[in-house]
């Protein structure tokens, strides 16, 4: 029977026929009963025009197999398009009797939060509950995330504190959430409260997480015991790391640490992103190190170092001087060195060079008004055309 199905199915195209949705779903849902998921998930993929009873198949079939991974990829061609018609879908599933599990009903509730629907998130967890489904440790992350992400930050605190009342064990990523969550929300106080008594097992994540919260917390010390007992147990830090401790020291004005640490980390990694240095030489700009912050920069440069040079500009240059920066633009590599009435200005331009005049003398004068991310724009759009 089977065989007639499929044979038909192939014939359709020889004689000019073209299988529509129907066709489709006839095919997929056999082959998801004969066990040949591959081929059904290829037949999903040539469907252009996919219905309700498509996704309902698939969902279904694979909800049975437990197969998170393919899942995961039904739901996103549902949600590429669009959430109200993958709501729907699910909503529709549910009314005939074919409940999705967590992981499905998971993925979509991080989609809504992400869009930052927020009470269409909320109604799918109630519908999930309702449907005698209950959270589990993956929801339960995805929530304190995502929550905190949108400043939820009471609620994502509420998803840890259930934890217990359902007996489910937090795990690296459960407190890598919460302490992202106390950050920020500026809560520095709570974090005892939260995690005291809790046995950690410890990963990179949860690390860097930690430094992150000691670093915004205003304890620096703490953050550089934390490195180099990350280092004693066996962790490679990587670039997250570094970022956010060099942050942590430059905001506690310790910069003569900064500056070690800075030379370590190029010392232990050959792969050290511009990021981490555009931190070093900002930090040094920042606190009037300007000698220090050059010196570092013609090192960089002279290594062939990955630098982003707007980045360096960027967060150097202080918009309230632009009228100054256009007035010295009209000179030219050439032209003798102007003076300046700002040491940082000077600074700046030594790092990048005469030749970044022109890009100065383009700049608009509603520049100090945008935000951080708009200005970063205007620079390399500017950089680009000159």
């Amino acid at each position: 029977m089977h065989e007639m199905v499929f044979e038909t199915y192939e014939q359709m195209e020889n004689y000019g026929f073209v299988p529509n949705t129907f066709a489709h779903n006839v095919v997929m849902d056999i082959l998801f009963k004969i066990g040949r998921v591959d081929l059904s998930l290829k037949v999903l993929k040539e469907n252009q025009v996919p219905n309700f009873l498509t996704f309902n198949i698939d969902l279904v079939h694979l909800s049975k197999l437990n197969d998170v991974s393919h899942i995961r990829h039904v739901l996103r061609v549902m949600l590429r398009m669009g959430l109200a018609l993958a709501g729907n879908h699910l909503q529709k599933m549910a009314e005939t009797g074919c409940s999705p599990n967590v992981v499905t009903y998971t993925t979509l509730i991080k989609a809504f939060m992400e869009s930052k629907k927020v009470s269409e998130a909320f109604c799918f967890l109630k519908a999930m509950e309702c449907s005698g489904h209950v959270p589990d440790l993956i929801l339960c992350n995805v929530l304190i995330d995502c929550l905190s992400k949108v400043g939820r930050y009471q609620d994502a605190i509420e998803v840890f504190l259930s934890l217990s009342k359902q007996n489910i064990a937090p795990d690296a990523y459960t407190f890598s959430f919460v302490l992202s969550t106390i950050c920020l929300s500026r809560r520095f106080t709570l974090l005892p409260k939260l995690v005291g008594g809790h046995i950690i097992d410890a990963d990179l994540v949860f690390f860097n997480s930690l430094l992150r919260y000691f670093c915004k917390a205003g304890f620096p010390s703490l953050a550089m015991e934390l490195y180099n007992d990350m280092i004693d147990r066996g962790f490679t830090p990587d670039k997250c790391s570094f970022a956010r401790l060099l942050s942590g020291l430059f905001v506690a004005r310790r910069v003569d640490e900064a500056v070690d640490l800075y030379h370590g980390i190029l010392v232990m990694n050959n792969d050290v992103n511009a990021h981490i240095h555009t931190i070093i030489i900002d930090g040094l700009i920042k606190v009037g190190k300007f000698h220090s912050a050059i010196r570092i920069f013609r090192k960089a440069m002279m290594e062939k170092f990955p630098l982003d040079i707007v980045s360096i500009w960027l967060p150097s240059v202080d918009f309230l001087e632009l009228e100054e920066l256009k007035r010295l633009a009209h000179y030219s590599a050439a032209a003798a060195p102007p003076s300046f009435a700002s040491p940082k200005l000077a600074a700046v331009v030594e790092l990048v060079g005469f030749e970044v005049y022109p890009v100065f003398l383009r700049l608009p004068d509603s520049l100090s008004q945008q935000t951080s991310e708009q200005q970063r724009l205007v620079f390399s759009r500017v950089e680009t055309n000159t």
